[in-house]
């Protein structure tokens, strides 16, 4: 199938080796083979067949038990065409290991027909895949085979998941895989990185972690080579998640593949799995999401987010928003009270913006006005929203380009105190005056407010470095 058809049917080849290198990460922890193996989108049948050579090298399987795994799986493909080229590839696979044996193949939707397929109650079962990852608004179906029947089912798929307030087609595998009757389910599913923090995935993020162990290791698409997806933009965050149900609740995260986990704990009311932007700052941002949010004192200091066209004057504001400068954070003598936050930019390097507003110019309704009545609070707020642990912490929890309402309240900006107040006015002064830049002005503030030393704010530093003064000076 070429790329671009791969991706407007939601269709992600998995490579052979991330496959492979899941599979047995997860063999090795838990040390077992499933009673069942299941594959609710099996696809070509890639992923089921590097894991079962997977299996075999690790459990040292002969013959027999080799046909007894085989034999103990289930497939599922909804697709005729696709069906076809599945059985033909589990046969060849098959014959040129001499097993006799085939796995249970069902050509029909999991989402609408597995649990009704599968109609009996398993002791221990093994999920594994890679599903679609397309929103249910935009599922393309295939246009060569079953047409109009591919039609009725995807939109029966979009009402009954819909209702229940999912957004994307990999959350109602999810949601499907959760509720198969068995004393012991594992997982093993490879998923955009949105799951991690998209509202709508947030009765998921629940389920598994109150009911069982959470292994989480994302990458970058570029930056893993040999995992790399050819379908998937090349920016793309990959997500691969094991889960087992277990009474050790527990979950964990790194960034690629040759790191330690970390252990992190659900952030914000929705249940957030914060992702280390880079390898290594895992305890530096958890000691910052630690701190309390911005919406805790938001209502006291009459801190308002809307969405809409709103007015700004600063002659360097177009510099200041273009993805790669520092913003205009030009203070004026007096209050200044609105501060403009720019979308997020996926190949800039620092992706929250802050902006005084001063005259009138149209906005797109792409921005966020934050509106901070209390002028005391407003430079102290001002100097955090600009700042390195605060760029930390949006990338952690962000799971898409979109800065929403939501996600800035959710923020980890501590209510200041009178203490904070006074110095974020006395920096603001220095920077007026330019005896410090504002770069400057923002690191101390974050520091005071964070606990970093030096050496701990360093690696901010190199991740994030300064933006071009001079070029929004121009």
């Amino acid at each position: 199938m070429e790329k671009a058809k791969k991706k407007s049917t939601g269709f992600y080849p998995t490579p052979a080796a991330l496959v492979r290198s899941l599979v047995s990460s997860y063999f090795k922890k838990y040390a077992s083979l499933p009673e069942v193996l299941i594959e609710p989108s099996a696809g070509h049948g890639d992923f089921i067949i590097h894991t079962w050579e997977v299996a075999i090298e690790e459990f040292k399987l002969n013959k027999r038990e080799t046909e007894d795994m085989v034999s103990s799986t289930i497939l599922f493909e909804n697709e005729r065409q696709i069906f076809r080229v599945l059985k033909r590839n589990i046969d060849e696979w098959a014959s040129s290991k001499g097993i006799k044996s085939r796995p249970e193949l069902f050509q029909e939707n999991f989402l609408l027909d597995g649990r009704k397929s599968l109609n009996r109650k398993f002791e221990e079962v093994l999920v594994v895949g890679n599903p679609p990852w397309d929103e249910f608004t935009t599922r393309k179906h295939d246009g060569d085979t079953g047409v109009d029947e591919n039609r009725r089912e995807r939109m029966e798929e979009k009402v009954r998941f819909q209702a229940m307030g999912y957004r994307n087609v990999y959350q109602a595998f999810l949601h499907e895989i959760l509720e198969i009757e068995s004393k012991d389910v594992g997982l093993l599913f490879v998923l955009p990185r949105q799951l991690l923090g998209d509202l709508s995935a947030e009765s998921i993020r629940k389920r598994l972690v109150s009911t069982g162990s959470l292994d989480l290791s994302v990458y970058c698409n570029k930056d893993e080579p040999s995992f790399y997806f050819e379908a998937v933009a090349r920016t793309a965050e990959i997500l691969c998640l094991q889960y087992r149900t277990t009474a050790k609740k527990e979950i964990r995260i790194r960034r690629g593949f040759s790191g330690a986990f970390h252990k992190i704990k659900p952030y914000g009311s929705d249940f957030t799995l914060p992702c280390p932007f880079k390898a290594g700052t895992e305890k530096l941002l958890s000691n910052i999401l630690e701190n309390s949010s911005l919406a805790d004192w938001a209502e006291d200091c009459e801190v308002k987010i809307s969405r809409g066209k709103v007015d700004y004057t600063d002659k360097n504001y177009s510099s200041a928003l273009n993805g790669r400068t520092m913003s205009a954070y030009q203070f004026e003598e007096g209050p200044s009270t609105d501060v403009i936050l720019n979308k997020i930019l996926p190949d800039s390097r620092r992706k929250l913006k802050a902006a005084v507003l001063r005259t009138k110019y149209a906005v797109s309704d792409s921005m966020l006005r934050v509106t901070c009545k209390n002028a005391e609070a407003h430079p102290y707020l001002m100097l955090l929203l600009n700042s390195r642990p605060i760029e930390l912490a949006l990338r952690a929890v962000i799971s898409n380009i979109n800065l929403n309402n939501f996600r800035l309240m959710s923020l980890p900006i501590p209510q200041p105190t009178e203490r904070t107040i006074a110095k974020a006015k006395s920096l603001c002064q220095k920077g007026l005056k330019g005896t410090i830049s504002w770069e400057e002005a923002s690191d101390q503030m974050a520091r005071d407010i964070y606990g970093l030393s030096s050496s701990e704010f360093e690696p901010l530093q190199e991740m994030f470095p300064d933006r071009d003064i001079d070029k929004i000076a121009a």
